[in-house]
């Protein structure tokens, strides 16, 4: 028993560097960063090993305590990447005997640790915080056969929502046991905060009835839903401003008005002043391979700051919004998002639902981890 202690003080954690528009190591954002982040205060000494598909460079340092992390450059430059990581995760395997692999956030990740995990016989836990069928690289030859190969390989599967956990079922192992980890927020951050001092740090008109989404403004969000629902907002209400921070889509166009405003790409923190500038933010989504099984991040956050919202009635909003109906419209119905946005304005409704923080989503992961070795 005293051996398993203390082989449940090591883990490997692999993930990728960039997602969701960030840097895990520039802005220590999002559940890549948070979810090693906490397991190491728990008492867990985590390993983390990252591909960087931007040229950053090699890093390796102590993030925090308990919490080491290396990453290395995969691109057209630097193809040797992939080997590269692969060496330096068995050497530090050598060292401590880590009691899990803990492998997320694209198929190329997944992978290693599925090779690692055979090669070393150490259990294999895979973190799917989205359906990585619905990403590009799954288009590429044998990518979904690999995919499918490590969630077989698995001895736990960590999804972040309900509808993800029923789908992948099929791709897992009989002994395979399959948990819900949903995605959590930083409560330091995302909490709410004063609206007038929200508007003047973004430079939002003070006394306007501000509208707005975060994140990619793109085909697969639903983006063009909501820019055609605004201009019939817009007709019944000229005082209504629509805000805009993210990643844009030449496919679809931002609408052309005085009281459209687009932010660009906010800084991590500062799209919680974001949220709580407005005065109704909205979800839009698809019902897609990625719509459908993922869970917004946004959606924790506007939860977080208290902020009246709308969202579309597709996978894990459909079930988290029940309560609410006022809250949701129907996937691509934009004359039902225009009513939902000017009855929200006229008659706010802010949805009462706790929101998990990351020291809650890790203290499940850790009991993953621990469930190995029973």
């Amino acid at each position: 028993m005293a051996r398993l202690n203390v082989l449940l003080m090591n883990i490997i954690y692999l993930c990728k560097r960039q997602y969701m528009g960030k840097d895990v190591l520039d802005d220590l954002y999002g559940r890549m960063y948070e979810m090693p982040l906490e397991l190491s205060r728990s008492g867990i000494n985590v390993s983390c090993f990252s591909l960087s598909y931007r040229t950053k460079g090699y890093f390796h340092e102590n993030i925090a305590a308990g919490l080491e992390w290396v990453s290395v450059d995969l691109n057209l430059s630097h193809p040797g990447g992939f080997f590269c990581l692969i060496s330096e995760i068995l050497k530090q395997v050598e060292i401590s005997k880590p009691a899990a692999i803990i492998a997320t956030s694209d198929i190329i990740h997944l992978a290693i640790g599925r090779y690692v995990s055979q090669k070393t016989d150490i259990p294999l836990i895979s973190d799917l915080y989205d359906n990585f069928e619905s990403y590009g690289m799954s288009r590429l030859p044998f990518m979904n056969f690999i995919y499918r190969n490590a969630l077989k390989g698995s001895s736990v599967v960590a999804c972040v929502s309900k509808p993800l956990s029923e789908y992948v079922i099929k791709y897992c192992s009989a002994d395979c046991q399959i948990e819900v980890i949903e995605n959590a927020v930083d409560n330091a951050v995302f909490k709410p905060l004063p609206r007038q001092e929200s508007r003047t740090k973004l430079s939002l008109p003070e006394g306007a009835t501000l509208i707005g989404t975060a994140g990619a403004l793109s085909e697969n969000r639903d983006i063009g839903v909501l820019y055609s629902a605004y201009k019939i907002v817009l007709a019944k209400n000229p005082d209504v401003h629509l805000v805009l921070a993210g990643r844009s889509s030449d496919k679809v166009p931002m609408p052309e008005h005085q009281n459209v405003h687009y932010l660009g790409e906010l800084e991590h923190r500062s799209v919680a002043y974001f949220y709580n500038a407005l005065d109704l933010a909205i979800v839009p989504l698809t019902d897609s391979t990625f719509g459908k099984y993922c869970y917004p991040q946004k959606a924790c956050e506007i939860l977080a700051c208290k902020r009246p919202l709308v969202a579309s009635s597709v996978g894990v909003m459909t079930d988290l919004l029940i309560d609410y109906p006022e809250c949701l419209f129907d996937d691509g119905d934009v004359e039902m998002l225009a009513e939902r946005i000017l009855n929200q304005i006229n008659d706010p409704v802010v949805p009462e639902i706790a929101i998990y923080s990351w020291a809650d989503q890790s203290a499940k992961m850790k009991e993953l981890i621990e469930s190995l070795s029973e």
